[in-house]
C-alpha cells in the first residue's frame, strides 16, 4: 500500500457500507484519521439525522464521499454468532475453528443467517483462482460495547439501556458473554486492510468474557449516586426458565441456552497477526453509557445534569472522540 512522506495512505479509497451504523461510524472515523479516503454508503444523503454524524467526523476534510445505496441492513457485519451459537455451554474454549451449529434447535434466525452468510462468502472465494481473487478477511467480534457516535439505536445500546433502569431490567440471568470495545473492532478493520497476512483468515475479536451481573455491578457503582436505579439481583436459573416459559420477554428466551459456565474465547490469533490489544470492558461500558446519556438515548437525571453543570467532566472522554478529523 503506497504511502506519502507523512506515512499516510496515498489515494487509497475504502468503501464502508452502512456507514451510519454503530461500528461503521467508528471505522469511518479511524480510516479518516489514518489518512484514507472513505466512500460510505447511506440510504439517503438528505437524512441529516443519519448523515450529520458522518459529516461532523469529516469536518473540513474532502476525504469523505457519501453515496446512496440501500443495502437493507446497515449494521450487517460478521459476528461471533457464526462461531459459538448452537452449543450448550460447557468447558470448551471457542476460537476461529469453531462454527455455529445451524441445525441446533437453540439457534435463532439471526445466528443462522450470520453463519450461512459467512460460509457462502468463503465458499465463493474458494472457487476463485488463487492468483487473481480478491482479498478476504472475516472479523468475528463478540458483544460490542463502547461509546456511540450518533443517537441511532442498535442491539448493544438496547441491552445496556435496559440495564440502566431496574424497571426494564429487574434481574440478570447467570449468563456470561464475550465483549469488545467498538473502537477496537474498528481498529481491527483498519489493521486488516494494512496487513496482507490477514488475507484468507477469519479472526475472533474479543477482549474477554464478563457476566451480566458483573456489568450491572460496575454500572451501579458508578451511576447510582447520579440518580440511576440499577438492579443488584441475579435471578436463579429456575426463575429465568419459568419467566421464559411464560413468553413474556423474547430476550429472556434468547439467553436460556447460555445459562451455565463462563463462555470463553481464545483471542490469541488477533494478537499474533494483527497486534491487537484490547480496552478494559469496564472502561468501555462506562464510556458507552456516558455517550448514550449525552445523545439522549438514556435519560439524563437531574443529579447527572447538576454535576455536569458544576463542571464535572466525566463525559469529556467520549466527547473528544467524536471531534472532526
Amino acid at each position: 500500500m503506497d504511502a506519502g512522506s507523512d506515512g499516510m495512505p496515498m489515494n487509497e479509497v475504502v468503501l464502508v457500507t452502512g456507514a451510519t451504523g454503530y461500528v461503521a461510524l467508528h471505522c469511518v472515523q479511524q480510516l479518516l484519521h489514518s489518512g484514507y479516503h472513505v466512500r460510505g454508503t447511506v440510504r439517503s444523503k438528505t437524512n441529516e439525522k443519519k448523515v450529520g454524524p458522518l459529516r461532523r467526523l469529516a469536518g473540513e476534510s474532502n476525504r469523505l464521499e457519501l453515496v446512496e445505496a440501500d443495502l437493507t441492513v446497515a449494521d450487517d457485519w460478521p459476528s461471533c454468532s457464526a462461531i459459538n451459537d448452537g452449543h450448550r455451554n460447557d468447558s470448551r474454549v471457542f476460537d476461529e475453528t469453531c462454527w455455529t451449529d445451524i441445525n441446533s434447535p437453540i439457534v435463532d434466525d439471526y445466528a443462522k443467517s450470520k453463519t450461512l452468510a459467512e460460509k457462502a462468502a468463503w465458499d465463493f472465494w474458494n472457487t476463485l483462482d488463487r492468483n487473481t481473487r480478491f482479498s478476504l478477511t472475516v472479523l468475528n467480534p463478540t458483544f460490542i460495547i463502547g461509546p456511540v457516535l450518533s443517537d441511532s439505536e442498535n442491539g448493544s445500546c438496547t441491552v445496556i439501556g435496559r440495564i440502566m433502569d431496574f424497571r426494564t431490567y429487574l434481574a440478570s440471568p447467570k449468563v456470561s458473554l464475550g465483549v469488545v470495545d467498538v473502537r477496537d473492532v474498528a481498529r481491527a478493520h483498519v489493521e486488516a486492510l494494512k496487513r496482507p497476512e490477514t488475507d484468507g483468515e477469519r479472526i475472533l475479536i474479543s477482549a474477554r468474557s464478563v457476566w451480566f451481573k458483573e456489568m450491572m455491578d460496575w454500572l451501579r457503582k458508578e451511576f447510582k449516586h447520579m440518580g440511576y436505579n440499577i438492579s443488584r439481583i441475579e435471578a436463579p436459573n429456575w426463575l429465568v426458565k419459568m419467566y421464559a416459559a411464560l413468553n413474556v420477554d423474547k430476550q429472556v428466551q434468547a439467553v436460556m441456552h447460555r445459562i451455565g459456565p463462563e463462555l470463553r474465547f481464545n483471542n490469541s490469533k488477533s494478537h499474533e497477526i494483527m497486534g491487537m490489544d484490547y480496552t478494559e470492558p469496564r472502561i468501555s461500558l462506562s464510556e458507552m453509557v456516558h455517550s448514550m446519556i449525552d445523545y439522549g438515548m438514556i435519560r439524563m437525571t437531574t443529579r447527572y445534569a447538576k454535576r455536569r453543570a458544576h463542571g464535572d467532566n466525566f463525559a469529556s472522554k467520549h466527547l473528544s472522540r467524536s471531534q472532526a478529523v
